[in-house]
């Protein structure tokens, strides 16, 4: 398991097909968001899962909100 850390933009080292079939889930929980698909199998607030859309690779990924800040692509610095 390789952790990433990701706030509005991709991670480096995440491929773009990961990516895409995430950035959903981590864009609602990087703004709030606690609770997927209706209380229903995922009861973990803060937690998503999903795997890769591609339907050629089982990679699946365990999508959660933390506490690290990471840099805006939006903010001068």
């Amino acid at each position: 398991m390789h952790p990433f850390y990701a706030g509005a933009s991709r991670p480096e080292g995440l491929c773009d097909g990961a990516w895409r079939s995430i950035h959903q889930y981590v864009f609602a929980l990087a703004n709030g968001a606690k609770q997927f698909w209706f209380n229903d199998w995922i009861r973990k607030p803060g937690t998503a899962i999903s795997c890769c859309n591609d339907g050629l690779r089982p990679v699946f990924f365990l999508i959660e909100a933390t506490d690290e800040e990471v840099s805006s692509p939006f903010k001068k610095q």
